[in-house]
């Protein structure tokens, strides 16, 4: 049975309605029968009209369309004499009747709805009991909040109190839902009590609140003998005990006289703790950051750090400001400032990080971080990011990441305009290298490329052949000083000085069809500074500025002539002139003009194939070859005097060069899986006139397979197509171009001394290795003995450079198809993360609480991001990474060369479903030696994050950190670190 009623409270309303014979259909103990159903309407109506005429009228809004007949009017009520339109307000249930609406209408009415088995009434006690069970239990909604028992609710309108018994649940319109056995509930405080109740938060984190709440209202919750935790589970690995607690607004939990238990055994006693339950950002104190033998050192040696020690302030939506002290025992004291801001309305994001430094020997450092975006116009973006450390040596003595003394300090401001017709780039930068005393400033940079313009532009059916020229050019400019503190130990070497180099070029080009048109210009100068007289043309003297600068051009005109299939052959005819000046010859102190050389040349591009059958999943390999030749000569000029002494004798003579390229692909067409035509597709599907459909049905009626085919992007009634073959690259192999001068070898009359490349190099890629990077050179030649007098070049290649980079995981082409060989099940593929969806309510543009609470890396010096991320990953599979690099120069009977060899490693993989490991290092192979370490364990506990992480930098400082986090509650954590800055002694 069900009721409804407006009560102000709503069971008052009840009990007057029942006085009046219009309640339940159930009849009182101790009064006469009821009267018939017509009366009780009557006299109802005429106690409510009469209500109506004393009442005030309902303030009503101005309605713009009061002409207008509304559709969705209420029902008419005589009000003397004048019909009103009575609107049923939203909040009433859907069957509501026309005189709830009226009541409705009035002040101090709300509506109410009662539901259950069974109703009990008893008039003289002005007390309702509801009745319920499993099946149906026993409701009451109304005023925002909703109430259901399984066994009774009882309403007392005299006390204003509904008691309900068994399992209860309780929903206010504010707040989570209670599920109690038992509870009480005054309405006229609007608070009650529940016992053993049960309730949960979902805000920033979900917790589990269980216990007996004394007291429960909306926005505040006392209970005491409380528990909470944020294990879901029907018995929870670990969970709070507090002796009293409190809850406000669904903003905070706070609680005294803690216990935590894990598996019902107690492991710690706190005297408070405080849960924010908000998920935006709020002002307060940081969290410390210490860990256990911070407190109690485990040797006397250990050296105590507090950091994280300041305060949070959430200034707006858009801003926050947070301010932290570190403080290491006998090493420094740092104070850091870290600024979030959002500007929407300028589309103006950034942040600030500042951090001080005082040493205990009085030295003072600064360590800068900054990145700032802004976007004034959908065309013009200004990038700015500044990274500044006052003392690379601190950074080497004092971090404990290995990667922050590997990187350089950047900083860079960039202005971009997108124009109709180009774009424009200026800006400066600047880059601190940590591992030598060296800075490189660029101030200032800019760069233009003009949007192609096409003149006298034509569709390709009616163009002629003077329509659609293209245009095109680009040109940019810089300036770069490169400071370096000089070791005055050292023989001076050019590239071990300061020195300023301004550097620009333009080039511009006009296509017609296959004709072109191409210009070029480039200039350079660079002043090397503290340069010794002895490199002056006087050959003594104080140190100085040495200058050297060139000015070259070129113009070139070519042709592209397709011939067969892919061959084309290319004439070209150019000019090309240079500039040099040098301080070290006299004659070319200032720029001196070398003749201008003209050239003809020819090149020369084909394909050749070769197909081979195909094996294990490819249905054919094709080898592709692309071999390129080139040939250029220039005839002799004749140069002045001051010409040959500047650029030499063997400038001007005739050129005669030859060149050849060979590029290598092999390719696999692989067999894709197919989805076979129906047998019972009907005829009236088929495409008349399509050759593959009809031999498809034609098969059907002689009882034969058809054929295999793939639908592609078919709908259910539409037709499909076959896809294209999928070709996939088993291996490419590219060489460098090789050349040779005949001219110059006739001048010397030796073969050999005809090649102008003296280095070869190969890359090497692969669509199956998705993540391989292999590169390769050999130095051709050895020309020490060239200088010597009588000596001559001599042919001997010799590896010089290898850099190889590879990776592989669960999920690549080579380890699926080696899977497949092997016939192991192939590894499923990860779910792909859903993005969190943003209320329609919610600034996307605002500051989300990762950009301000979360801390600062107390392993590196350096403030801002660039530290590791900590919170635990899940991960299928495994990842692997190598990257090797060798350098290798040749040695001469004069010089020894240094050989660089190194490895570095990086492998990442789940053991199980609750481990990852993560390991980072790097080997140098000549000293037989690590370098760094990353190495990290993570291990999911449910509710909890377990970390245990080693850290050794290139220096020998190290680290050693254990960590356990609530995954609710990050400040609530325990940690272990123990950490050495005593190896800054070791050489990098």
């Amino acid at each position: 049975m069900s009721a409804r009623c407006l009560h102000p409270p709503c069971l008052s309303a009840f009990f007057f309605l029942l006085s009046l014979g219009a309640g339940l259909p159930t009849q009182l103990a101790g009064q006469e029968p009821v009267p018939s159903a017509a009366s009780r309407a009557d006299s109802l109506q005429v106690l409510v009209l009469d209500r109506l005429r004393t009442s005030p009228e309902p303030e009503a809004e101005a309605d713009s369309l009061a002409a207008s007949e509304d559709s969705i009017a209420g029902p008419s009520v005589e009000v003397g004499g004048v019909a009103a339109a009575v609107r049923v307000p939203a909040e009433l249930p859907a069957d509501a009747d026309s005189l709830m609406g009226v009541l409705a209408r009035l002040q101090g009415f709300t509506s109410a709805s009662y539901r259950g088995v069974r109703a009990d009434v008893f008039a003289e006690d002005r007390r309702l009991v509801l009745q319920g069970s499993e099946e149906r239990r026993a409701t009451f909604s109304g005023d925002g909040y909703l109430l259901e028992a399984d066994s009774s609710l009882t309403y007392s309108d005299r006390e204003q109190r509904v008691r309900t018994s068994g399992p209860t649940d309780f929903t206010p319109l504010q707040g989570e839902p209670v599920r109690t056995e038992r509870l009480v509930y005054d309405l006229r405080e609007e608070r009650g009590t529940a016992t053993n109740a049960r309730t949960t938060y979902d805000e920033g984190a979900r917790w589990i609140v269980q216990g007996n709440l004394d007291s429960l209202e909306s926005g505040l919750i006392f209970g005491s003998s409380a528990r909470f935790t944020s294990c879901d589970l029907e018995e929870p690995h670990s969970y709070f005990e507090a002796s009293q607690l409190k809850v406000l607004n669904n903003r905070v939990l706070v609680a005294r006289s803690v216990r935590m238990y894990v598996d019902d055994v107690p492991v710690l006693w706190l005297p408070f703790i405080a849960q924010n339950l908000e998920r935006d950002r709020a002002s307060g104190l940081l969290t410390p950051v210490f860990s256990m033998n911070d407190i109690v050192r485990t040797s006397s040696g250990y050296k105590r750090r507090l950091s994280n020690l300041g305060f949070y302030w959430a200034m707006s939506d858009y801003s926050d400001l947070s301010i932290a002290v570190d403080w290491y025992a006998d090493n420094y004291t740092a104070l850091q400032t870290g600024v979030n801001y959002a500007w929407n309305r300028q589309f103006l994001r950034g942040s600030l990080s500042l951090k001080h430094y005082w040493g205990v020997s009085g030295r003072r450092e600064l360590g800068l971080n900054t990145s700032n975006d802004w976007r004034p116009t959908e065309r013009i973006t200004v990038r700015a990011g500044a990274s500044f450390i006052s003392s690379s040596e601190f950074v080497i003595q004092n971090s404990l990441d290995p990667r922050e003394i590997s990187q350089t300090v950047d900083s860079d401001v960039s202005l971009s305009q997108r124009l109709d017709w180009g774009n424009l780039t200026i800006g400066a930068s600047r880059r601190q290298y940590l591992n030598e005393d060296r800075t490189e400033f660029t101030l200032p940079s800019a760069s233009f490329s003009l949007s192609t313009l096409t003149l006298l532009g034509a569709p390709p059916q009616t163009a002629r052949w003077y329509n659609n020229i293209g245009v095109n050019g680009s040109a940019n400019w810089s300036r770069r000083i490169e400071d370096r503190t000089p070791d005055p130990e050292a023989d001076f070497s050019f590239n071990r000085t300061s020195r300023i180099r301004t550097q620009g070029s333009a080039r511009g080009g006009v296509n017609l069809g296959d004709l072109s048109l191409q210009g070029d210009l480039r200039a350079s100068e660079s002043v090397f500074q503290d340069v010794p007289g002895e490199f002056f043309p006087t050959g003594e003297g104080p140190l100085g500025d040495f200058r050297s600068g060139d000015l070259d051009w070129s113009a070139s005109l070519s042709y592209r002539l397709r011939l067969i299939g892919t061959t084309t052959l290319s004439p070209n005819f150019s000019f090309d002139g240079t500039m040099l000046r040098v301080d070290s010859i006299p004659e070319a102190q200032n720029f001196v003009q070398s003749p201008v050389r003209a050239r003809v040349g020819l090149s020369l591009q084909s394909d050749i194939y070769g197909f081979y059958p195909g094996f294990r999943g490819f249905e054919a390999v094709r080898h592709k070859l692309t071999p390129g030749f080139t040939w250029s000569y220039a005839p002799e000029v004749q140069p002045t005097e001051l010409q040959e002494r500047v650029f030499g004798g063997g400038f001007s003579r005739v050129q005669n060069v030859f060149g050849v390229s060979l590029n290598q692909t092999w390719e696999a067409k692989v067999e894709e899986e197919s989805l076979r035509v129906p047998e019972t597709a009907p005829a009236a599907d088929l495409v008349p006139g399509d050759p593959a459909q009809e031999d498809s049905a034609l098969a059907l009626e002689e009882g034969v397979e058809p054929p295999v085919q793939e639908v592609l992007d078919s709908d259910d009634d539409g037709p499909s197509r076959l896809p294209p073959s999928r070709v996939v690259t088993l291996l490419a192999l590219n060489t460098s171009a090789l050349t040779y001068d005949r001219i110059q070898a006739d001048s010397t009359g030796r073969f050999v001394d005809g090649f102008t490349t003296t280095t070869l190099s190969n890359t090497i890629s692969s669509d199956y290795l998705a993540g391989l990077s292999l590169s390769f050179s050999h130095s051709l030649f050895d020309d020490s003995e060239r200088l010597e007098e009588g000596g001559s070049r001599r042919f001997a290649p010799h590896l010089s450079t290898v850099n190889l980079g590879f990776g592989l995981n669960h999920r690549s082409g080579v380890v699926t198809a080696l899977r497949r060989f092997l016939g192991l099940p192939e590894a499923t593929a990860a779910p792909e993360p859903t993005p969190e969806t943003v209320s329609e309510d919610e600034d996307p543009e605002a500051l989300g609480p990762e950009d301000g609470r979360e801390g600062f890396d107390s392993n590196r010096v350096i403030p801002g991001d660039g530290g590791e991320v900590d919170e635990p990953r899940r991960r299928e599979g495994w990842d692997a990474s190598i990257q090797y690099s060798l350098q290798r120069p040749r040695e001469t009977a004069t010089a020894s060369a240094e050989r660089f060899q190194t490895v570095s490693a990086q492998f990442s993989f789940a053991p199980s479903q609750n481990w990852t490991v993560d390991w980072r290092t790097s080997y140098n192979v000549e000293d037989r030696s690590f370098n760094d370490h990353i190495v990290r364990l993570r291990r999911d506990l449910h509710e909890w994050d377990a970390s245990m992480s080693f850290r050794q930098t290139v220096t020998g400082n190290w680290s050693f950190q254990f960590e356990i986090s609530l995954r609710a509650n990050q400040d609530l954590r325990f940690d272990f670190d123990q950490r050495s800055v005593e190896g800054q002694n070791r050489g990098l």
